[in-house]
């Protein structure tokens, strides 16, 4: 065979061998070049639903009414409690820090000396709620609100029967614009609140927020994964830090604001549990500023980055299938 011939023939046996290679390298790739876009997606659209759900309900509570004036809380107090209230304390803000330190919702607020030990401290949190429910209150009481031979469940009766003491949240009441709650403890003390009750514009708003922000950050998402794929060197390995710390920062609030979430749901069937609630304890809201902050700087380093790298002679080099994971 001719020398030129023999050299044809192993360079076609060269560009085999390396479309071979290359295939094989693309088919062990599939899974992760198929799952990064969709995870990152669905990542970026369940942290921006949750921000948009949140955003949402937060416009829809600035529709809430005002609270009762301090003789119509009275006047709620004296039918609840069965006598005459005390003096009430009042923290006007839809939402806001209260003098502990604690975030919570606004409430007219009347406390009042109580012996949850004792036997009968049970029943007494039943009449509160009857004198409610019998105004034309919808009564909404949690399992710890039970009195005795209440509860559906033969351990709860049979709890009932003892001199167990009661604790947190006993029972909500809802009647037009307000709410009333009645928590026990913490010591020998009980609260009954009045609050804003949520209107209609509350969930409305979450909804509508939710999807728009999870429509969003699916698109925002893969578009960002898409172009990171393209990317090499310094910026592939930055962007991938940034968005990876960013989204770890965010657990903190959220992990915050689904437990509460799944614990509202468990004692009541209406609770009101804004979702922005994580966001806005003082212990983690530093983190999650810094956090979106970080998620932001890496969306900018993947749209500002070149996709393409240049090979030093004037031509461009695109990132195909044999450019390693960097």
């Amino acid at each position: 065979m001719p020398l030129e011939l023999r050299t044809r023939w192993a360079a076609r046996k060269r560009i085999r061998a390396r479309v071979t290679v290359a295939a094989a390298r693309a088919r062990s790739r599939w899974p992760a070049a198929v799952l990064r876009p969709v995870a990152g997606a669905l990542l970026a659209a369940a942290l921006l639903g949750l921000g948009g759900a949140a955003f949402g309900q937060w416009i829809g509570w600035q529709t809430a009414s005002p609270l009762p004036t301090d003789a119509e809380a009275e006047a709620i107090a004296r039918l609840a409690l069965g006598g005459p209230a005390p003096e009430p304390d009042r923290r006007d803000p839809i939402y806001g820090m209260d003098g502990d330190g604690r975030y919570g919702a606004g409430r007219v607020r009347f406390t009042v000396p109580a012996d949850p030990a004792a036997a009968a401290y049970p029943w007494q949190v039943k009449d509160v709620r009857v004198r409610l429910a019998t105004a034309g209150w919808a009564v909404d009481k949690t399992w710890a609100g039970d009195g005795p031979y209440e509860s559906s469940r033969a351990a709860r009766r049979a709890s009932a029967q003892r001199a167990e003491r009661a604790d947190g949240l006993q029972f909500v009441a809802d009647k037009g614009d307000w709410r009333v709650t009645f928590t026990v403890g913490p010591g020998d003390e009980a609260h009954l609140d009045i609050l804003r009750a949520a209107p209609l514009w509350v969930p409305v708003g979450g909804l509508t927020g939710g999807l728009l922000g999870a429509v969003v950050g699916w698109l925002a998402g893969r578009w960002a994964v898409r172009r990171w794929r393209g990317l090499t060197g310094v910026p592939r390995r930055t962007a991938l830090v940034l968005a990876a710390a960013g989204a770890i920062g965010m657990l903190p609030a959220v992990a915050v604001t689904l437990v509460r979430e799944a614990v509202g749901y468990a004692q009541l069937s209406r609770p009101q549990v804004p979702l922005w609630t994580g966001v806005a304890e003082p212990a983690l809201r530093p983190l999650a500023a810094l956090a979106g902050l970080v998620l932001l700087v890496a969306l900018a380093t993947v749209a500002v980055a070149r996709p393409f790298q240049s090979t030093g002679d004037g031509e461009r080099e695109v990132n195909g299938a044999l450019r390693p994971d960097g």
